[in-house]
């Protein structure tokens, strides 16, 4: 069900100028929808990880790294993080390892939350609004598309300098996340 040698981490940002490397496996795209858009083996099995999220978490969740549903940046396991070995899995049209896997439209990159993450919050009793999604990182403009066009709650940290009353009403304001000091630490 998952790419041989490659796994999910995030390009070079703010936090790491070399990238950061998580060592997630990464589903293989064609495993998560049938081509009827049920869900194949990789689907069943991400659904089956949202209902033991869910269930554990009756008043809602939090989704870490929204960005890795929607766009994930895949690399390939090797010392470094080269633009020939690494990219973005969904818009990658040139890439040599990832352009068979381009999606085109808005509704193909929220396939994963709305056929298989929304779904199953709601056999919970939760709905998108119960859910918060963490975007901390270098949102591409597929991510922000999808955001803004299902309305989804992200997160705004003010040790980046984001403050409450410039911040759009589906942000949840948060002094630190795990990526930086504790606020303790300040």
């Amino acid at each position: 069900l998952f790419m041989e040698k490659r796994s999910l981490g995030c390009p070079p940002d703010y936090f790491s100028k070399t990238g950061q490397k998580w060592g997630f496996a990464v589903l293989k795209p064609e495993t998560i929808f049938n081509k009827d858009g049920s869900l194949a083996r990789g689907g069943k099995l991400m659904q089956k990880r949202y209902e033991k999220l869910f269930e554990s978490s009756p008043g809602g969740a939090r989704i870490d790294h929204i960005i890795g549903l929607i766009d994930p940046y895949v690399y390939t396991n090797n010392k470094k993080m080269t633009n020939e070995l690494s990219g973005r899995l969904y818009s990658s049209p040139n890439h040599p390892l990832f352009g068979d896997y381009v999606r085109k439209t808005k509704e193909e990159y929220s396939e994963i939350l709305e056929k298989i993450v929304f779904p199953t919050a709601a056999k919970f009793g939760l709905t998108k609004d119960d859910i918060i999604c963490e975007d901390l990182g270098d949102p591409v403009e597929n991510v922000n598309e999808v955001m803004n066009r299902l309305n989804l709650t992200g997160i705004a940290v003010t040790a980046f300098d984001y403050r409450g009353a410039h911040q759009p009403k589906n942000k949840v304001i948060m002094l630190g996340s795990h990526d930086n000091e504790s606020f303790l630490k300040y």
